[in-house]
């Protein structure tokens, strides 16, 4: 038997999914000649590491790439529940379904489907596997001009597949002679387990970067089975779309809108945000847009001579502060006190302030004094509240 040693490192995770790692040697994926039979896998673990192992793939050599280690969405969920999402519609463009024309014959209603998809009843696709090697759509374009092709599909069996295509300008005509125009493209499918569904572009085979087909009148596009695949493509249709009204956002589902249940649950007392009081789908949302707006979580900044820690918290970002100290960095003296960072207690009367950089308290009218504890020259009749009378001075003049 051949033995091989390597390496697995084992990152750490809060995913609610399995994650997937590879094993390495020598600091590059670890390639192990097997012969056909029984292959075993040891894994040493360092004491006191716990961890769960789901199962250990092994792959071929020539099929390994790096998209088995990303993870791929299926839905997103809403109480414990799959939300259909939509993909955006295209300015301009024609839509031709899979099951159209000949193809009824081997067409699957969504609800028959080995795998879940939003809005069952309402979608029918075609396989394309062994037993339907080919795939033949014919569709027509509003106008002359290039056009790029959307694929929607579902690819939940497969890696990540390019499909053969070629794509045929029915009927060119050029000085009254007519034309038949071939396009040797492929489809690149990735792995698609989503409910929704994925799209993917037409590309030319010999230069994947061109994207774009002219296209006169009517077209007809087929799509053959790749060998390597190991179950069938379900191809629900495929868009025509005029190449100035694409753009890369026709290729990702719509974000669900929650807005109404967003202002309906969280806009009391203005907007009111009280990071002890609010509620769990509130802070989840505010937290969801904060960190969107700003690209990224924000950095605490919690001054050391204000706070005990340089940690705040995760949900409003709030400094622990010292004591008489506040501020969300812990940047000021509470009221009552002054001279941060020591934050002294006002000597003042009860109910007064005073100001936060020297001391001095806020007196009542025509009183002075840090403390407020005296008339000014020209007042008499002291008052802790109320202050102090001003002289009223009369000059009678003969």
């Amino acid at each position: 038997p051949a033995f091989f040693c390597g390496k697995w490192r084992k990152s750490w995770t809060f995913s609610r999914t399995f994650c997937r790692e590879v094993v390495t040697h020598n600091g590059e994926v670890a390639t192990i000649p097997l012969k056909k039979g029984t292959a075993t896998v040891q894994l040493h673990v360092p004491p006191m590491t716990q961890f769960g192992v789901a199962a250990v793939n092994l792959i071929a050599k020539n099929r390994w790439t790096d998209e088995y280690l990303q993870q791929v969405p299926v839905c997103v969920r809403k109480d414990g529940k799959c939300v259909p999402q939509q993909h955006p519609p295209a300015a301009n463009s024609i839509a031709t379904e899979a099951e159209a024309g000949a193809n009824q014959e081997n067409a699957i209603s969504g609800d028959k489907l080995p795998f879940p998809i939003a809005h069952p009843k309402d979608v029918t696709v075609v396989p394309l596997d062994e037993s339907q090697g080919t795939l033949e759509m014919t569709g027509v374009v509003p106008g002359r001009g290039h056009y790029m092709f959307l694929v929607q599909y579902f690819n939940p069996d497969n890696t990540p597949v390019d499909v053969g295509v070629l794509l045929q300008n029915d009927h060119y005509y050029e000085e009254s002679e007519a034309y038949l125009l071939e396009f040797y493209a492929v489809l690149p499918l990735a792995y698609c387990p989503s409910v929704s569904g994925c799209r993917a572009l037409i590309r030319d085979k010999e230069r994947p970067e061109v994207i774009q087909f002219w296209m006169e009148d009517k077209y007809i596009a087929t799509l053959y089975h790749n060998n390597t695949q190991k179950g069938p493509v379900f191809i629900d249709s495929i868009i025509a779309v005029p190449f100035h009204s694409f753009n890369k956002n026709l290729m990702t589902p719509q974000p669900i809108d929650i807005s109404n249940e967003f202002i309906q649950q969280c806009s009391g007392d203005n907007y009111q945000n009280d990071p002890e009081n609010v509620t769990d789908f509130c802070r989840d949302k505010i937290f969801s847009l904060t960190t969107d707006f700003n690209a990224a979580a924000l950095s605490c900044d919690c001054i050391a001579r204000g706070s005990e820690s340089f940690c705040c918290d995760e949900y409003g970002g709030q400094c622990k502060c010292k004591p008489n100290i506040i501020g969300r960095r812990c940047e000021r003296c509470a009221p009552g006190y002054y001279n941060y960072p020591e934050c002294i207690k006002c000597k003042c009367s009860v109910g007064q302030q005073c100001d936060e950089h020297t001391g001095q308290c806020f007196c009542p009218p025509h009183v002075e004094g840090t403390s407020c504890d005296k008339c000014v020259s020209y007042a008499f009749g002291y008052d802790p509240l109320i202050g102090c009378q001003k002289v009223s001075i009369t000059i009678a003049i003969l």
